[in-house]
Formats: structure tokens, sequence, C-alpha cells
């Protein structure tokens, strides 16, 4: 008999064969069930009389796999109304990051690697040949137009697909959690169903837009799609660790500041608390001390800024791009325009006249303090057409990217491992194939730096 290696030939074999592949003995009640949209891959009754809902992944435990196994299994207890409900996870390999979660959710597992499964396969049912491999079958099992299709899609290179040469990105994928439906729901829901006029957008100002199915005439569900996240590769790479956590804290810092629009001009001014405070910096800076702090002790020397580096990481920061719009289509998102470094304290230069003025007409001494101020050396940085969309969607990356993808003690870069937030592994996008690419534009949510195309 003649079967591919995939999740269903596990199903059929362990429903036969529980004692061999479970531990112990089992009676099956059923496989594939569907539980008002939960769709649990087998079901047993162990001796005990418990129910035992039994979920198999192919390769490595993921997050969708391990959350999707409570919701089968608070269902069942409250649809059976059962006192306890067992779940087993079977799976070729388990992260470490699982091991807590598995114990505190009372979840049992058991790793059963494809050589170890080749084995017991050849024992129980020695005339079944494998003619295929699960990567191949995976393509072909699933007839609609999932999230789960399209980040399978993502991550298959097939021979002879056209890649993406000499396209300088990386692309990184994230699911919405402003859905009304279940984990299970949202990754197998047919994007084919959901209405929508021009493109899909997502919107920094608000929660992802809503899309609606309108074949759910009473109860109509609401998707919030994933988003499409990508930036340039090769500046990316010459990041390290304290880099990408020094532009976060300027990311902050503008984030702070006050943008009715999305291009707007900004005046940052790096200067010194000093009493008497002729310049009015505390005032200047009392909303945003705490994200000054930072570019105080990185550039800050004891009476001078170190100019060189500030021109440095700037000129770093405005080479890492967002692209925003819909592959091939892409636009590079900046940073900002430009920006200008010049010794002094700027618009605040203003304050001091006003201050020596004053102190000169109450007949006060006023040459000392001016002398002993001087010592202290202002910068002021001048930012054109700052982007409010760049510094929204870059800020959360960064911040994924020093949490998720770098470890170990030098800090490297880890891309290819699965972090628990990403949809799929981070891949460059010329090792991915165009087809795939334009099925997730198509369906996934992606930055628009101009007018945002929502539902009508």
């Amino acid at each position: 008999m003649k079967r591919k290696y995939n999740e269903k030939l596990y199903e059929d074999i362990i429903k036969k064969y529980p004692e061999e592949f479970l531990g112990e003995p089992m009676d099956f009640v059923d496989q594939q069930p569907v539980y008002h949209g939960f769709r649990p891959d087998l079901i047993f009754r162990d001796l005990g009389g418990k129910i035992v809902v039994v979920e198999i992944q192919l390769m490595a435990l993921d997050r969708h796999h391990f959350y999707k196994t409570l919701e089968y299994r608070d269902y069942i207890m409250e649809v059976n109304d059962e006192i306890q409900v067992r779940v087993i996870v079977i799976c070729n390999s388990i992260p470490n990051r699982f091991n807590r979660l598995l114990r505190a959710h009372n979840v049992e597992h058991i790793i059963l690697s494809k050589s170890e499964f080749m084995q017991k396969l050849s024992r129980v049912e020695p005339k079944i040949i494998i003619i295929d491999s699960e990567l191949d079958d995976t393509v072909h099992r699933y007839t609609k137009t999932t999230i789960n299709t399209i980040i399978r899609r993502l991550q298959i290179n097939k021979t002879g697909a056209k890649k993406c040469e000499g396209f300088d990105a990386r692309v990184f994928w994230f699911p919405s959690n402003d859905n009304n439906m279940s984990s299970q729901q949202y990754y197998s829901y047919d994007l084919s169903t959901l209405r929508k006029v021009g493109n899909f957008y997502f919107d920094i100002n608000k929660s992802l837009p809503s899309y609606i199915d309108p074949s759910s005439m009473y109860y109509p569900e609401k998707i919030a799609l994933p988003r499409e996240i990508i930036v340039s590769e090769s500046a990316l790479s010459r990041f390290n660790y304290e880099q990408l956590d020094i532009f976060l804290a300027w990311l902050k810092l503008l984030g702070k500041y006050s943008r009715a629009n999305n291009f707007e001009d900004e005046e940052v001014i790096l200067g010194w608390i000093i009493d008497p405070d002729i310049y009015n910096y505390k005032s200047y800076i009392s909303s945003r001390k705490r994200l000054f702090y930072p570019l105080f002790h990185i550039y800050g020397g004891e009476y001078t800024y170190n100019l060189i580096k500030i021109k440095e990481h700037l000129k770093l920061f405005n080479e890492l791009y967002i692209y925003s719009g819909k592959f091939p289509n892409l636009k590079k998102l900046q940073f900002c325009d430009s920006f200008q470094i010049q010794t002094g304290p700027g618009r605040l230069l203003d304050n001091r006249n006003s201050m020596e003025s004053l102190y000169r007409s109450m007949g006060k001494e006023i040459d000392s303090i001016l002398s002993t101020i001087d010592k202290y050396e202002w910068i002021t940085i001048k930012i054109t057409s700052i982007s409010k969309q760049y510094i929204l969607v870059m800020e959360e990356l960064i911040n994924h990217i020093l949490f998720h993808h770098m470890k170990g003690p030098k800090k490297n870069f880890v891309w290819n491992k699965e972090c628990g937030r990403c949809m799929a592994p981070s891949k460059i996008l010329n090792e991915i194939d165009e087809e795939a690419l334009k099925m997730s534009a198509k369906y996934f949510s992606s930055l628009n730096s101009f007018s945002p195309i929502f539902l009508a």
C-alpha cells in the first residue's frame, strides 16, 4: 500500500494502534470531528473513561498548535459536561520554551521523530510504502486560501519557481489578536470570502481594521488580517544590538512629539541642565525627560556631545527602509528626508537672550554666569519630513527584533528559528518565490504611506 508521509498518515496509524504510539490502550472515538468550528485530529477514551484529545504536528510544536489544543479541551469540557479532558500533543520536537507551558496547562506530550515513527510504522504496517514528502503533500492538502496556506507556501522553495532575485529585503508576518474568533478559526479562515475595496492596508493609528465575511448574514465574522512588514535587509544586517537599542531611543523620543500630519520637521536640542536655567531647558524636556536621558548618556561627555557619533547613527538609521505598498509595487519609506547637526541651542537661544536682558535690567551679575554656561556645548539636530508611519512601525519592529531575534552573549541575529510571535521564520525575500509573495500581498495587510483604503 502506498501512502504519503503527512499528518493524515499519523492520524490513520495512531487511531489503529494507540498503545504503540500513545503508550497505553485507548478506545478510538473519532477522527477530525467538527465541533462548532473546531477540528481536533483524534479523539479517544482512556481506560478510566476520560476523553483524550490528540493533536498531531509534523516538525516542531508551535504556538498556534499548542493553544488550539487548549481551545479543543475547554470546548469539549463545556459541551459534554466533562470534568476532565486529557490533551496529548504529538510532534517531532518541542522547543524548550514550551516545557513550562505544557506543565502549567497539564498538556501531555510525546516527541516522535520521523525516523521513530517510520520504525514503528514498519512494525505495525509493514506493507505501507511511503511515496511522498510531507512538504509536497502540504501544498496539495489545502483547497482553500487560508492564512495557514499562505504561510506554508511562503516557507516552501519550489524547484523551478521564480525567485525575487536582487530584491534587498527581509519580510516579517505578524498575526493579529484583534479578532472575535478562536486561533484555530483564524488560521483556517477562507480568505477568499472576505469583502474588500482595493487592497488591504493597516492603520497605524488604530487597532487593525476588521474585514467582514458577507456570507455570515446574522452573525458576521470579523477578521483582522495579519500584517506584512518589509525592511531593507542589507541595512538591517549592518546594525548590532547597541545600534538598534539607540535607534529605538530616538524613535521613542520623536514619537512623543505631537505631529498632526504624517511628514513634519522637528528640532531636537541636546543641552545641559544647569543652574540658573537661562535656556529654560527643564521646561523644554519636561514631558520627555526620561526619553532624553538615553541620548544624554550615549552622546554626552563632560562638556560636549559626540557630533561624529550622532551623525554616523542618524545616517545609518536613515538607510534602514520600510517598504510600503504591495509586492511587487513597493516604495521605500525612510525615517526622514534629511537631517542637519548644528552647534548651539537652536530656538532656545531666545530664552537665553530674554533672561540675560532681565538680569541686566535688574542690575544682577550675569557675565560670570554666562562664562560658566558657555563652557558647555549645545547641539541642535534639525530633522526634516519625519515619517509618522515609519516611527510607529519601526519602533514596534525593533522592539520585536531585540527581544526575539537577537540571541546569545554577543546578541547576534537569529532569523530562521520560530520566535513565538512571527507567523513564520523571517526569511530573505529573494529566497521565496514571487507567486507566494503576491499571495501574501493580496491577503495580508500592508503599510500604506499615503492614503489607506478601508472597507466601505
